[in-house]
């Protein structure tokens, strides 16, 4: 009855869930729901040692089950996570194949891995391989097939092994789950965000093979402080398979945002960290350029920590103000989707819930005449990329002050202060940019990463 209800559970990610699944000590029959699962006692260690799916957190027993069936229980997943962690630890120290040979005349293997609780990363993992394939080249990427699955890292390195891929693609991390890789073996990584290895300083093995990318010159020092010497620039790409004009798709004259609200990430929540946001706040609203020179001193002045007020207060303060703004005077209807806005009274009744990336935001800019970008201090941002690719004419936060070039004052309308970003709508400034999203397609970069390796590698040509 349990698993017939269909419950949501959470999966450590604040919006994406799993289906519940109820194992129990049995064989599962045909008409059982996909999620009621079973697995016998004496054979539970090696199930849950090898499934993809998530594991057991509880034991629930009949009223007059031994409560030693318990603790067999609970001893049983004691000794998976154990093996799994012993097995993870084996398994990153070796390369089990002869390493990968290349031909001139034969497509290269590209191996990926992901997880379905890290949106953007996910899709952008699918589509840069989706790019590969479409320039003829093999593809496998280790990720979760449904919302049943938890992938251990002993999967991914399973699938890697098995691939026995001439490149491996990582994105917001430097290796994959630091295993040993053979020297012919291409490791690309993208960086997107500012994630904890690079908070940190942690160091990275560097290998001839190793490409990085960042996609913010914002992470070029932190990616610097992990002995990374060779960064090249890759803005965020645009899947042109989904996000595309469609000439007879009617635009409805309307404005759009989609993303979600920064508020809560908003954790310090001392009087000095409120007083650094009441002036950064006011600053933004006067149409000061929030650069480094501005917000640094800001944060010596609240003896509040640079990385807070940069990642969090500036985020918070250009997206969730701009979008109050276009909520309290935009002469346009406004649409506002993503989680956090149900909270913000000034945003409520605008809020449409949550849109999935992909066809649905595709879809939402191809109908619709304005959207909204809003990156504190980048221009060429993955939202811009997408929007101009389905046609839309973009709004964007004028921060040209902090980003690196192309700036498209040609092709871009830009907004400082809320004055300005109403104007642009009442007078209806601004037109579509395509060429903007031709510019950052995904097939673009993996055309520059396969000529890169062409090159660096002598058996190529």
């Amino acid at each position: 009855e349990i698993a017939k209800s269909t419950n949501r559970v959470r999966v450590a990610h604040p919006t994406i869930t799993g289906l519940q699944i109820c194992y129990f000590d049995g064989v599962t029959a045909k008409d059982h729901p996909a999620n009621l699962i079973g697995v016998k006692l004496e054979d539970s260690y090696d199930y849950f040692l090898q499934t993809r799916n998530r594991l057991p957190t509880s034991f629930v027993a009949a009223e007059n089950t031994p409560e030693e069936l318990s603790q067999i229980f609970k001893e049983t997943m004691r000794k998976v996570a154990i093996e799994r962690e012993e097995r993870l630890h084996v398994m990153r120290q070796s390369w089990p194949c002869a390493p990968p040979t290349y031909d001139a005349q034969k497509p290269l293997r590209v191996f990926l891995a992901a997880s379905r609780l890290t949106e953007v990363m996910q899709y952008a993992s699918k589509n840069i391989g989706k790019a590969f394939e479409l320039l003829g080249h093999e593809v496998a990427i280790s990720v979760e097939d449904n919302d049943l699955e938890s992938l251990h890292g002993t999967h991914h390195l399973k699938a890697l092994h098995e691939f026995n891929p001439h490149i491996i693609f990582n994105i917001n991390s430097h290796s994959m789950l630091n295993a040993t890789v053979p020297d012919s073996v291409f490791n690309v990584n993208w960086w997107h965000d500012l994630m904890p290895d690079l908070e940190k300083g942690t160091q990275f093995e560097i290998r001839d093979r190793d490409y990085t990318y960042s996609a913010l010159k914002q992470l070029d020092p932190f990616i610097e402080r992990c002995g990374v010497r060779d960064i090249q620039r890759q803005g965020f790409c645009v899947d042109s398979t989904e996000f595309f004009e469609k000439s007879c798709s009617p635009r409805e004259d309307r404005i759009v945002f989609a993303g979600s609200s920064y508020q809560g990430t908003l954790y310090d929540k001392s009087q000095n960290a409120a007083s650094a946001l009441l002036e950064i706040k006011e600053a933004f609203e006067a149409g000061v350029s929030l650069d480094e020179n501005f917000l640094r001193p800001i944060a010596e002045k609240y003896k509040i920590s640079y990385k807070y007020v940069f990642w969090d207060l500036l985020h918070f303060v250009v997206r969730d103000i701009s979008v109050e703004w276009l909520c309290d005077a935009s002469p346009l209807p406004v649409e506002i989707y993503g989680t956090g806005w149900q909270k913000n009274p000034k945003v409520q009744k605008f809020h449409k819930g949550y849109i999935a990336h992909g066809v649905d935001l595709a879809s939402l800019y191809r109908t619709s005449k304005y959207a909204l970008v809003t990156h504190p201090f980048e221009i060429n941002s993955q939202r811009l990329a997408e929007v101009c690719a389905s046609g839309c004419i973009p709004i964007v936060y004028d921060c040209t002050h902090s980003s690196y070039e192309p700036h498209w004052r040609d092709e871009l309308t830009f907004y400082k202060t809320k004055a300005e970003l109403i104007d642009c709508l009442e007078k209806q400034l601004g037109h579509p940019a395509p060429k903007i999203g031709e510019y950052f397609s995904y097939l673009n970069f993996a055309n520059k990463i396969i000529a890169r390796v062409r090159s660096h590698n002598k058996n190529l040509r």
